[in-house]
């Protein structure tokens, strides 16, 4: 799923001009205040599990690594005074191609805390920090997503495609 919505999904909404939804920004609470200055091994399995898939690795054991990326990304918000759900929320608005993000939680008090991510701008340095942090960018260039036969199957496809010709690609 990653694979084509990080990939496929804004080659089209930049093409078509269509703005991307964002839902479970804070991935089942993993990026709100729940999870702060605990370490992984203090989780219950009852709060291990909702956050598992974000977490975990292929034979869905918590990775250390992954879990202390949230406590770096939480030093961040610290730093700029916002709460973690503000800075996952104004990540993710930073994206030209994102429209909206869904504010999903079961806290009504935390809506309006939630929407003052719309206040937040978020500097070239701190967008740098995160993704330092992260260390997951899916794409520089869509060249970049697709390797071998995919790679290879795609980028026949743009180039047998209309679009190609208005400059839109990264291809040679």
């Amino acid at each position: 799923m990653r694979f084509s919505s990080e990939c496929e999904l804004p080659y089209t909404a930049e093409y078509t001009g269509i703005g991307i939804v964002a839902y479970k920004v804070l991935a089942d609470e993993l990026f709100t205040s729940k999870y702060k200055g605990k370490k992984i091994e203090d989780l219950s399995d009852q709060e291990i599990k909702p956050i598992l898939r974000y977490i975990g690795d292929e034979n869905q054991k918590p990775e250390t690594s992954k879990f202390e990326k949230i406590l770096k990304l939480s030093e961040i918000a610290q730093e700029m005074e916002i709460t973690l759900a503000q800075l996952a929320y104004a990540w993710v608005l930073s994206n030209p191609l994102v429209s909206s993000a869904l504010i999903g939680t079961r806290h009504p008090e935390r809506i309006d805390e939630n929407l003052k991510a719309l206040d937040v701008s978020l500097t070239k340095d701190t967008l740098g920090k995160i993704d330092e942090v992260l260390d997951n960018r899916p794409f520089d260039l869509i060249d970049n997503c697709y390797i071998g036969e995919d790679y290879a199957f795609y980028k026949e496809r743009v180039k047998t495609d209309p679009r190609a010709k208005l400059g839109k690609y990264p291809f040679d």
